[in-house]
């Protein structure tokens, strides 16, 4: 995947088109920005802010993600706005694969602001003490 850490600068946008691999773009450990990316077919998530990271994730475009279609996880907090996540798909096995099109999990925040979250088994959800505020 295409990945930020803290180790370098901030990265902005407009991004990428991916197609398949595990995870689509992956902010680890780092504050940045996510937008303008095209994300699709992918076997884990479509697109991971994680470990302890801060920033935005705004009009992107997510499709056919198997798991999780907008991942924020592990103490980070992320303002997700403007994304298309459509058709992610459950796979079995695991609340982490339940086919989220937004999912906020491990004590992290999440904002989400005018998404569109089509075709999802589960639109949004946030679990392991992590909350999400709809604007």
């Amino acid at each position: 995947p295409l990945s930020a850490r803290a180790d370098k600068p901030q990265g902005t946008g407009p991004g990428p088109t991916v197609v398949g691999g595990q995870e689509g773009l992956v902010t680890h450990c780092s504050s940045g920005t996510s937008m303008g990316n095209s994300v699709s077919r992918t076997s884990m998530r479509g697109i991971s802010m994680t470990e302890m990271s801060m920033g935005m994730i705004e009009g992107n475009q997510v499709r056919d993600a198997a798991g999780v279609g907008i991942l924020c996880n592990d103490h980070s907090m992320c303002m997700i706005e403007e994304n298309s996540v459509i058709g992610t798909k459950r796979v079995p096995g695991s609340e982490w694969t339940g086919g989220y099109g937004v999912l906020v999990s491990y004590s992290s925040e999440g904002e989400l602001r005018r998404n569109a979250l089509l075709a999802n088994p589960r639109p949004y959800g946030a679990i392991v003490e992590s909350t999400i505020t709809e604007r």
